[in-house]
């Protein structure tokens, strides 16, 4: 019986694995758990990196040396990198935070709460 239009039956599929409703709900939850940690994560390096800098600034400003010039610079650069990330990390947990208020909203119209 070619019902699928290719020659095969659709019999002969294997059914694709569902994942329950319980499941994509533990995914979203897991998921915003792992984006609060990365952000704490992003947020801790970039207070390092920019303690790191001012001490570089400092240092240039003291003696201000070619070294202490390009130490100082790339201080900065590592700055604006870490705070790129930090700001990337931010918007993953926004969105995470956006599909678990779902899941929750999903939840309370099912057992109505």
């Amino acid at each position: 019986m070619d019902v699928d239009g290719v020659g095969r039956d659709i019999g002969d599929q294997k059914p694709l694995k569902q994942l329950t409703l319980q499941q994509n709900y533990a995914g979203v939850f897991q998921d915003l758990k792992t984006a609060r940690a990365q952000e704490e994560a992003m947020k801790m390096r970039l207070q390092m990196l920019e303690d790191i800098s001012n001490k570089k600034h400092a240092d240039f400003r003291r003696s201000p040396t070619a070294e202490n010039k390009q130490a100082d610079e790339k201080a900065a650069i590592d700055v604006l990198r870490a705070d790129k990330d930090f700001r990337e990390a931010r918007r993953v947990l926004e969105w995470s935070q956006i599909a678990a208020d779902g899941v929750k909203a999903d939840l309370a119209r099912q057992f109505g709460s």
